[in-house]
């Protein structure tokens, strides 16, 4: 199994029709960008780099460790609490060998907590607004609809097609 299945990339993006763009950069995987998270970064587009480079650090090993870990876990929150556990821990084994193929080593409590601080807001906002968690790891990343009432911005607006894939 490979390591990393995400990327980080600059983008520009067009939230109106105004001409004026967004930059912000915008974690890809094999399906696209990730959409809720590019919504998250652009709704708080004033916080620092350093923010930004956390939350997405944050959430591409998440979504790597997911996938890594496809089948491991009964729920979400095992899965979390295993990802917790592997952010302090490291996953390489004693014997030098990871069969995730991630090798991540481990790290200091210090940038620990702060991924997972980053991650915890995040998650937060999801739950709150989009009303799920990081299901389906490695699939397709995005919520089943719009809640009532609201517009599905993945049909029409001014970001349609932006790295989005085809619903």
């Amino acid at each position: 199994m490979s390591g990393a299945v995400t990327t980080v990339v600059q983008a520009k993006i067009f939230t109106d029709h105004t001409g004026a763009a967004a930059h912000v950069p915008v974690l890809l995987t094999e399906n696209g960008v990730v959409g809720p998270l590019l919504d998250y970064m652009l709704r708080l587009a004033g916080r620092s780099r350093a923010w930004q480079r956390n939350l997405l650090r944050a959430v591409r090993l998440l979504l790597d460790y997911g996938v890594a870990n496809r089948g491991s876990f009964a729920s979400e929150r095992e899965l979390f609490a295993s990802f917790v556990e592997r952010l302090y821990g490291g996953t390489v084994g004693e014997d030098g060998c990871d069969a995730s193929g991630l090798y991540w080593r481990p790290m200091r409590w210090t940038q620990a907590n702060a991924l997972l601080h980053v991650l915890a807001e995040f998650t937060a906002h999801l739950a709150q607004e989009r009303g799920f968690f990081l299901a389906r790891l490695g699939e397709r990343y995005a919520p089943v609809g719009p809640r009532h009432g609201e517009r599905d911005s993945r049909q029409s607006g001014p970001r349609a097609g932006v790295g989005q894939p085809a619903p």
